[in-house]
């Protein structure tokens, strides 16, 4: 993992659970869908392109079920606290 680099866990969206390499970065905008380069494409050895809309996640501190604060990558359209509802349901339901 290069220097400053960290994995944050996805809450909510359609990335929710996935862990997301964040390079000092305070939100991240992934696409819903990648776009690959045909084989035969000059650009093809580059890496995909986003194509169509993104996802905005904010990285946020919240408390865990584990009573300890966890940086976590938030669905940029949920507050702090639908963020730590949804982590503690999600645990709970396990």
């Amino acid at each position: 993992m290069p220097v400053g680099e960290r994995t944050l866990r996805c809450v909510g969206g359609p990335f929710d659970g996935l862990g997301c390499a964040v390079h000092g970065e305070q939100r991240m905008s992934l696409p819903t869908a990648l776009r690959v380069p045909h084989s035969n494409d000059a650009r093809s050895k580059n890496v995909p392109e986003p194509a169509g809309p993104v996802i905005d996640y904010d990285v946020r501190r919240l408390l865990a079920r584990d009573g300890k604060w966890h940086d976590f990558l938030v669905l940029s359209a949920w507050t702090s606290m639908q963020a730590t509802v949804w982590i503690n349901r999600r645990v709970s339901a396990r």
